[in-house]
């Protein structure tokens, strides 16, 4: 027998249970990008399904990644005419979920693994835009995402 809980949302009911499963903030950091097509890369280790979520500050970047299933490397690139910035980066992933602080709510698996804990960063969706096509990866057009959750 299944335990767990049930969430009630906006977008309906959801059973936390044994066998649920979320991608939670892995690791975050920043990378400074310079201008030109030099870029900038970072491994990341230990892995299962990566989600990359990026912000930039003063900089239009594109990602690359080598496609490694367990320890991908992405390279950020700016545009020939872009200007150098700051690209801060958000890795989500479903393996080695963080460590919590003890506080909380948790939810168990029968091996005892916690599947859930409200200590946890879980990835939450707050708004989708859409990318711009780079017809030749050079120079970038302006993109913006006009939802209630933008800036934030």
């Amino acid at each position: 027998m299944a335990y767990g809980l049930n969430v009630s949302g906006d977008s309906g009911v959801m059973q936390v249970d044994d066998s649920y499963t979320n991608l939670a903030l892995k690791q975050c950091s920043s990378i400074w990008v310079p201008a030109g097509l030099s870029g900038a890369s970072f491994t990341v280790y230990g892995v299962n399904n990566p989600l990359l979520f990026v912000r930039t500050s003063g900089a239009a970047v594109y990602v690359q990644s080598d496609n490694n299933p367990t320890n991908p490397t992405y390279t950020f690139k700016s545009g020939e005419s872009t200007a150098a910035g700051t690209v801060y980066w958000y890795l989500f992933d479903d393996s080695s979920i963080p460590v919590s602080s003890g506080w909380g709510l948790s939810v168990y698996r029968a091996d005892g693994s916690v599947a859930y804990n409200t200590d946890w960063k879980v990835l939450k969706i707050g708004a989708v835009a859409q990318c711009p096509n780079l017809a030749d990866g050079t120079d970038f057009p302006s993109a913006t995402a006009a939802a209630p959750y933008t800036a934030t």
